[in-house]
């Protein structure tokens, strides 16, 4: 059965499959009931730094909510039983429960403890006054973690026998609820203050059904410097409240079946507070509660928007426009229309705008607010353009909630009296004063109460207030200053959504375009300073047509100084629209144009100036191409390539004759040529003046270029040339001028010095005529005005020359002559040939370069090369319009008779000490072989004479006989002793005789006695080997390289010269290594 009251706990999930399925997965409501209570605070400084709140929840298990910029203080969570009362608690112990009956509309607390269902009792000394807390584990805590406020759950739970009667026994039991309540002490700081802001208090909550709010507000500062006995020194001062979402009041009385404790019946925390404001009723579900309060805003300081919302402050605006052409609107007739559309003569736009504000900011406490946008294209007039949607197309980030266009001329807002709101002082004893608001002229028609708008309805018996007698006469004092609610339902859903859409006052009329656009926004999505950046943008297209100019009257007749339809008339620029927020404190607006035209050019002017000033015109945009004007914009006009259009000012110039003959419109007198130097915007303007026609007309027969290189005294090689240009002048141009373009083409690296440019001279048909000359802006966005193709690398454009001559309209032959010069340090070995660059297609191009005397010359180039006797033949046929011709020249130079007879005689000395070297190298040689065939001859002579004498030893000989020796001894005294010696020589010559040897006697002093006779005998001697000399074979040989050879006998005389052949060797081997490592030293 369902639940007797609205505290009990919830019911038993259904057995019912298909009741679930169809019903989907239910989402159990964690937070039942919340209550808010708080007050504003101020320091003893004088500023507020936030707000104390006190969080009273009600929940069941899990909570989570954002962290925010809140700061927990202090928090306490108590356990419920199952009809909702809370458990036994101190409000001595536990004071944040004091009041938590009677905030979350509870029953009486339970005097049961509910530490007993876990079976631990309570200690007898401990009454109700002194109970503990419930610990953590068993009531859970709150903590931060992630920046999240959370529910951390306790770590035990009761059994559910103990926590649930016995009469469910027998019954399939249901899975238990339980519920706690939570009460959190905050501090919350302020998000934003005046001056600039209201006073702000963001507030994170949980998603809850039933949501409680109170509270209480300091009073302004004029109210508390007054005193409090008078009530009517404060009349006049009170806060103008806004709470979002809105806070509604309920008129009820004190539920008489409510018991409270003692400690609970009273608020002593509000005693010393009384001369402050109260806000307090139910607000629906949220993420976040929103306050803002703020003085009231006087009648004249309230702006408004066109549309009759407030309008916010902007500090700081960016903006970028982009222009895109389209297309030139000719109109029907000379005549323009005032109404704008095919009638009207002028140029289809296309205009994006991106604008980023940036500190936005608002006084009050209104939240839809609203900042005005306006189309300024200066004295121009700006209509829809035909064929397209007349309407704005706008955009936006967080914080933009739709736009509207100003009310239609003639209508003005309807004023409505403002509704009557009240503020709620407290006084000293609770009681409620109500205040009207004496300032009713400050609120908008529109403007109506947000507690007006339906709210869920909230069964709301509890009581919030001590004071709940008056509160029945007392209007909720919450919504002072509210944003402008559409004035219905339709709009009303228009402006709460988030996109591209029209939420005008009258959608079915168009308005022009330079009508003021209300962009609305919501200052709750661009809460400061994380999100006071807001970015929109407006597209649509529109016709931009020059402002209207009086007639002109002359002596003859009264023509129109703007003719659109006549096609000789001069092209009038226009003003570049650009979108403005009005009242910003500081704006900066970008524009950027676009070429989407297919076959015109658009020439861009300053924003201010004469355009007949060649300083005025700032480039020329060719189609597809696109220029940024910067920050002070510009205007534009077109000028197409394929109609002779072209300026009155410039035809009427020669011809200022009044006789009527024609001036002619070349010199023909040889008076002498002009050459004189331009500004580029002057040559540019020239240049677009001379429309293109058909490729058939405007298109140059034949084009011969002479290129003739000059060397320089004393260069390496050459530093310039001289190109000599023959072309046909192309008839029915609808110009004067010629004008051709000289530049460099675009290479891979920056390269070295820049070439100089000089025209020497001009002749058609071999008379001189006047030419000029001028260097255009070497940026990207003026060279691809040009024409000119651009690099993806990061290398800077080559700047342009361009030559203009008066060739006159009479065609003839025109020759040019004009000389390009490089430095001479430049250490580039290649010369880069300036061919012209036309604006007209050329049917066939030849560039012809002469041999020159002592240069070598190699090509590298786009053109065709052709084989001839001498010099260097290049044609291209068929060259389009802005055809670049493409010449490199590597130059070689042969060196001069000088040089040549400098590096002769290097070559014959060189070769005359080759020779030398070869000679003295000769000469040595046979030196060394006359000395070794001499010292040879000796050598043999002597080796001979050895052999001679080896064979007269060998010869056979009379061998000596064998001398015998007899030694006699006497034995007596006195002995003689008698000794014969025969000396026999070794090798005796063959001349020699033998002598007989004689014996020789010694006597013996005393006598001896007989001895035995001993008588060797010597073997003849043998001649040997040995005896003879070495063979010269045997010898060694040894030939020292010096000249001092120790074993030779050489002459002074040799040894000089030889040392001299030997220190001349030296020197021929220096010379030669000189002559090799030329021109460097030898290593």
């Amino acid at each position: 059965m369902p639940p007797s009251t609205r505290y009990s706990r919830g019911s038993s999930p259904s057995r019912s499959n298909s009741n679930a399925t169809s019903s989907g997965q239910q989402r159990a409501n964690i937070v039942k009931r919340l209550a808010i209570e708080g007050r504003a605070e101020r320091t003893t400084e004088g500023k507020v730094d936030g707000a104390s709140i006190r969080m009273f929840l009600r929940t069941c298990l899990q909570l989570k909510l954002g962290e925010g910029t809140l700061k927990v203080m202090n928090h306490q969570v108590h356990p419920l039983d199952k009809d909702g009362a809370p458990y036994s608690y101190s409000s001595t112990t536990s004071p944040l429960l004091k009041k938590v009956p009677r905030i979350l509309g509870l029953p009486t607390r339970n005097k049961e403890s509910y530490m007993s269902l876990f079976g631990i009792p309570s200690s007898p000394s401990s009454g109700s006054s002194s109970a503990p807390p419930v610990e953590d584990r068993y009531a859970g805590r709150i903590a931060v973690t992630q920046y999240q406020v959370g529910y951390i759950l306790p770590k035990e739970f009761p059994s559910r026998s103990r926590s649930y009667d016995d009469s469910s026994y027998g019954r399939r039991t249901s899975v238990p609820e339980y519920h706690f309540v939570a009460v959190i002490d905050l501090w919350v700081p302020f998000m934003t203050r005046p001056p600039s802001y209201p006073y702000l208090l963001s507030i994170p909550v949980p998603r809850c059904l039933s949501n409680q709010l109170r509270l209480k507000i300091f009073p302004p500062p004029s109210a508390m410097a007054s005193s409090l006995a008078s009530l009517s020194s404060t009349e006049g001062e009170t806060w103008d409240i806004l709470s979002d979402p809105p806070v509604t009041r309920h008129k009820r009385s004190r539920s008489r079946n409510s018991h409270f404790a003692d400690d609970e019946s009273s608020d002593s925390s509000s005693s010393g507070y009384g001369d402050g404001y109260v806000i307090q009723g139910s607000f629906p579900s949220t993420d976040c509660m929103r306050v803002r309060w703020a003085t009231p805003m006087k009648t004249g300081d309230i702006k408004e928007t066109s549309d009759g919302r407030r309008r916010v402050g902007i500090r700081d605006v960016e903006g970028a426009m982009t222009c895109m052409v389209l297309e030139r609107n000719p109109g029907k007739g000379k005549a323009r229309g005032r109404a704008g559309g095919e009638d009207s003569e002028g140029i289809v736009m296309r205009l994006e705008y991106t604008g980023t504000c940036k500190g936005i900011w608002f006084p009050g406490v209104a939240t839809m607010l609203g900042m005005d946008v306006s189309l300024d294209a200066g004295d121009c007039e700006v209509v829809w353009a035909p064929g397209e949607e007349p309407k704005w197309t706008v955009n936006g980030a967080a914080g933009f909630t739709g736009f509207a266009v100003a009310a239609p001329s003639g209508t003005t807002p309807k004023k409505t009296n403002p509704p009557q709101l009240f503020g709620s002082p407290s006084t000293p004893n609770g009681r409620m004063i109500n205040k009207a608001a004496e300032d009713s002229g400050r609120w908008p028609s529109s403007s109506a109460s947000l507690l007006r708008a339906p709210l869920p309805a909230v069964n709301t018996d509890d009581s919030l207030s001590e004071t709940g007698d008056l509160e029945n006469n007392t209007p909720l004092s919450s919504i002072a200053s509210s944003a402008t609610i559409p004035s219905s339902p339709e709009r009303r859903s228009r402006a709460s959504s988030v996109g591209a859409h029209v939420d005008s006052d009258a959608e079915n009329e168009s308005r022009p375009p330079q009508v003021p656009l209300s962009i609305h926004l919501n200052m709750n999505e661009l809460v400061p300073p994380q999100k006071s950046s807001f970015t929109f943008s407006i597209t649509g297209s529109v016709l931009v047509t020059p402002p209207r100019k009086p007639f002109q009257l002359s002596s003859h007749r009264s023509t129109p100084a703007y003719s659109g339809s006549d096609s000789d008339s001069e092209v009038e620029p226009v003003i570049l629209p650009q979108f403005r927020v009005l009242f910003a404190e500081k704006e900066t607006v970008t524009t950027t144009v676009r070429n989407e035209l297919d076959e015109a050019s658009l020439d861009i002017y300053n924003s201010k100036g004469d355009i007949s000033d060649p300083q005025s015109r700032k480039t020329v945009v060719q189609p597809g191409g696109r220029t940024q004007c910067g920050v002070d914009g510009g205007r534009v006009a077109v000028r197409s390539i394929t109609s002779p259009a072209y300026s009155n000012r410039t035809r009427r110039a020669p011809s200022a004759d009044t006789s009527g003959r024609r001036t002619p419109s070349r010199p023909r007198t040889p008076n002498g040529y002009l050459h004189r130097t331009l500004s580029a915007t002057s040559l540019r303007q020239s240049f677009l003046q001379t429309p293109r026609r058909r490729a058939d007309i405007l298109a140059i027969a034949d084009v011969t270029a002479t290129v003739r290189l000059s060397p320089a005294k004393g260069a390496k090689r050459p530093v310039g040339y001289d190109v000599e240009l023959s072309l046909p002048n192309p008839a029915d141009t609808g110009s004067e001028w010629l004008e051709f373009f000289l530049r460099r083409a675009p290479a891979e690296k920056p390269r070295g010095s820049q070439p100089q440019i000089q025209v020497r001279s001009a002749f058609v048909d071999k008379v001189p005529v006047r030419f000029e000359s001028s260097v255009l802006e070497d940026t990207a966005d003026k060279q691809a005005a040009l024409g000119f193709p651009l690099n993806d690398d990061a290398v800077p454009p080559e700047p342009t020359t361009c030559v203009r001559v008066q060739a006159g309209e009479e065609g003839g032959t025109v020759d040019i002559i004009y000389s390009v010069s490089f430095e001479e340090k430049d250490p580039e070995s290649e010369l880069d040939v300036l061919l012209p660059v036309f604006l007209y297609s050329v049917t066939k191009m030849v560039v012809e370069i002469p041999s020159h005397k002592g240069i070598l010359m190699e090509t590298e180039t786009n053109l065709t090369e052709e084989e001839v006797q001498e010099g260097i033949r290049l044609v291209r046929l068929n060259l389009e319009e802005h055809f670049q011709p493409e010449l490199s020249l590597g130059v070689i130079p042969i060196p001069s008779s000088k040089s040549a007879s400098r590096t002769r005689g290097i070559a014959s000395v060189t070769c005359m000490c080759g020779y030398l070297y070869t000679l003295m190298m000769t000469c040595a040689s046979i030196f060394f072989l006359t000395s070794y065939l001499a010292t040879s001859a000796r050598l043999d002579a002597k080796e001979q004479a050895l052999a001679q004498y080896s064979s007269l030893s060998l010869l056979p000989t009379e061998v000596p006989e064998p001398a015998t020796i007899t030694t006699t001894i006497y034995a007596t005294t006195t002995a003689t002793a008698t000794t014969t010696v025969t000396l026999q020589p070794s090798a005796p010559s063959a001349s020699s005789t033998r002598t007989p040897a004689e014996p020789v006697h010694s006597p013996s002093p005393a006598t001896s006695k007989a001895l035995p006779t001993l008588t060797p005998t010597v073997p003849a001697s043998s001649p040997t080997s040995t005896d003879a000399l070495l063979s010269i074979r045997d010898l060694p040989f040894l030939w020292p390289l010096h000249f001092d050879i120790p074993p030779l006998e050489i002459p002074e005389t040799a040894r000089a010269t030889a040392l001299a052949v030997w220190r001349g060797l030296g020197r021929a081997w220096e010379i030669c290594r000189k002559v090799y490592h030329y021109p460097l030293d030898p290593p």
